[in-house]
């Protein structure tokens, strides 16, 4: 699961990023408790999303250098 938090001047967003259907229906089911919780701490406006994509789940934090324009590439494996 990656978690991407965004906060400013009072709103916060958090979008969950899952694998699993099954997973993402656990977070909903819980959203609005999170969404009152974070209502409590001071925040005026939560917005909760959740998304399936196991590829965007598996992926590197940062994708590595890509070669510059005009590049000769080989792409064998």
């Amino acid at each position: 699961m990656r978690v991407q938090i965004g906060v400013g001047g009072g709103h916060l967003r958090a979008e969950f990023v899952v694998a699993q259907s099954s997973v993402a229906d656990a977070i909903e089911a819980r959203a609005g408790e999170f969404g009152h919780v974070l209502g409590e701490a001071g925040f005026s406006h939560v917005l909760t999303r959740v998304v399936v994509d196991p590829v965007r789940v598996s992926a590197p934090d940062a994708l590595p250098d890509l070669p510059a324009d005009g590049s000769i590439v080989n792409l064998q494996a």
